[in-house]
């Protein structure tokens, strides 16, 4: 995904023959700047929620190299477009998960709303673990936890 506009014309105008399924990204820690925070709701219970955008992504040595290497040489993959995002629910009982988050990207909550937090973490590097999941609609990744980057 790539928050470059485009011509939705110019892409229904490929030539079929050249489309292919992306592949999923390999499991493993990747290093990551979170780019861009967004409002959402969920499909299905409708609960606001702000989905969070990661670019620069970086495998770490738990990523297996020839996994990575077919990943992103797939023509559906453009390397330096190359996002992940993962959405926040806000409830009660969840709200913590976006202040954690937060933590790992180095946003000190003294004194700070949640919000605030979310702010001052936008372009922040942060470690995030990606795993595969196999759904009915095929293989595909998901971030399942984050980690400060000490680098």
């Amino acid at each position: 995904m790539t928050d470059v506009p485009q011509d939705f014309s110019d892409l229904l105008n490929t030539s079929a023959e050249e489309v292919v399924r992306p592949p999923a990204r390999p499991g493993g820690t990747y290093r990551g700047t979170f780019k861009s925070s967004a409002d959402t709701i969920s499909s299905k219970k409708r609960t606001n929620g702000l989905e969070f955008t990661f670019s620069d992504m970086e495998p770490l040595s738990d990523v297996d190299q020839a996994a990575w290497e077919n990943y992103v040489s797939s023509p559906a993959v453009k390397p330096e477009e190359d996002t992940m995002s993962d959405s926040f629910w806000i409830t009660t009982k969840s709200l913590y998960r976006i202040k954690e988050f937060c933590e790992a990207c180095g946003v000190n909550a003294a004194g700070k709303t949640i919000i605030q937090m979310v702010g001052d973490a936008i372009g922040e590097r942060v470690l995030l673990n990606v795993q595969q999941t196999v759904g009915e609609k095929g293989t595909y990744s998901n971030i399942t936890g984050y980690a400060k980057d000490d680098e």
